[in-house]
């Protein structure tokens, strides 16, 4: 049993040895493989990503998708960014990172500020743009202290808006000098209709 024993931890340990050494010692060539990159100046879904600091860039398709029902929805979601007032009015008053009002968060609409400051009584200041999200093109957001010329002032951020163009109706390649943007949408109510003689209700003397 010893002899069988040795001899077959011999065979194992020769077999391990000049496999091990042929493994070493053994090159495999192989074929040359280049990878080659190439930037996609046509999309628009890496602009966030291309500037230092902390940026965001809406484009047509993103401010379409995200339209929502209200004048400030399309900018909801975005972190560090809170949209107030877009309930209650055509407006919209914006807050970054807990800085609002008293243009400490303009809003440039075709390089012309249009954040207006409202006196709202008892209740204090606020500053509102009134637009409409359906003739914007795209949408710049750049959060903390701005170096550009619409930053001066500016300690919370500075959100910069381009209206829609020819460029965002007429495609690049195409060969007409025209063009035609039509959209349709619908909204209905959330919620049922209340029952009668209760709070938000009506009686039937009158609804007839």
């Amino acid at each position: 049993m010893i002899k069988k024993s040795s001899y077959l931890n011999i065979i194992i340990l020769y077999n391990l040895f000049f496999s091990g050494y042929l493994f070493a010692y053994s090159e495999v060539l192989l074929e040359q493989v280049s990878v080659v990159a190439e930037p996609n100046l046509e999309t628009t879904t890496l602009k966030s990503y291309q500037k230092t600091g902390s940026y965001n860039y809406l484009d047509s398709k993103e401010i379409t998708k995200f339209r929502g029902s209200s004048v400030g929805d399309f900018l909801s979601g975005i972190p560090g960014v809170i949209i107030g007032n877009k309930r209650n009015s055509g407006g919209i008053s914006v807050n970054i990172r807990g800085i609002q009002n008293e243009n400490r968060v303009p809003v440039v609409v075709d390089n012309s500020i249009q954040s207006i400051p409202t006196w709202q009584g008892y209740a204090g200041s606020s500053t509102r743009t009134y637009l409409d999200p359906d003739f914007i093109s795209n949408v710049e957001i750049e959060k903390g202290p701005a170096l550009g010329v619409d930053g001066v002032g500016a300690t919370g951020g500075v959100i910069r808006m381009n209206t829609i163009g020819y460029q965002d109706i007429i495609p690049n390649n195409s060969k007409k000098d025209w063009g035609l943007r039509v959209q349709i949408g619908t909204m209905s109510n959330t919620v049922k209709r209340p029952r009668l003689y209760t709070r938000g209700g009506v009686s039937k003397k009158m609804d007839k």
